[in-house]
């Protein structure tokens, strides 16, 4: 079981409905046209529509983002100005996946991740695979929670540890110590 990172966006089957809607005004439009019984400006109309159309369910498809990786959860809104949600992996209760019919024939869903301690939860919309998505979840949470505490990759936290040359106290030998193994310190401690 190893810790992954995963981004993603609202899925392309989730517009599949708007979709056909485009494409059957535009045949409908079209149609209409060589038959004659639309003018040539209410079809130019529906061309730019459907543009605007297509364009604004991208606009919204990536209009929110998500990422679990290693460390926490991320759900990222908005395309000029963004704001963005961190749910650290050791805050999360619980990771459950909403399917209705719709989302089962398509694989997509809705993954609801309930926060320990908290009245609300936090809902991610519309994933393609959301079972995977939420698989990963919980592996994270799991690899994060059985890590060491000093196993950290990150070379910030590493720093933190070392020992810096203004601080002589830490450079100090332990004069109690004198080499002697943790057994033999755990015993004199017993006998105090």
């Amino acid at each position: 079981m190893t810790e992954h990172t995963i981004k993603t966006k609202n899925s392309r089957k989730l517009y599949v409905p708007y979709y056909v809607l485009f494409v059957v005004l535009f045949f409908t439009t079209l149609v209409m046209s060589i038959q004659g019984t639309l003018a040539l400006s209410a079809f130019t109309a529906s061309i730019v529509l459907i543009f605007f159309g297509v364009n604004a369910t991208e606009v919204h498809r990536v209009w929110q983002s998500y990422e679990v990786n290693p460390r926490a959860v991320v759900h990222t809104k908005g395309l000029i100005t963004r704001h963005s949600k961190r749910i650290d992996l050791f805050a999360i209760n619980t990771v459950t996946v909403h399917q209705n019919l719709y989302h089962r024939i398509f694989n997509m869903g809705d993954i609801h991740i309930h926060v320990a301690n908290a009245s609300h939860q936090t809902v991610l919309k519309n994933l393609h695979a959301p079972k995977i998505f939420a698989e990963t979840i919980q592996n994270n949470m799991h690899q994060a929670r059985n890590k060491q505490p000093f196993e950290e990759d990150d070379s910030n936290s590493q720093q933190l540890f070392k020992h810096s040359k203004d601080n002589d106290f830490f450079d100090q030998p332990d004069e109690e110590s004198n080499g002697e193994n943790d057994a033999e310190i755990f015993k004199r401690l017993q006998e105090i």
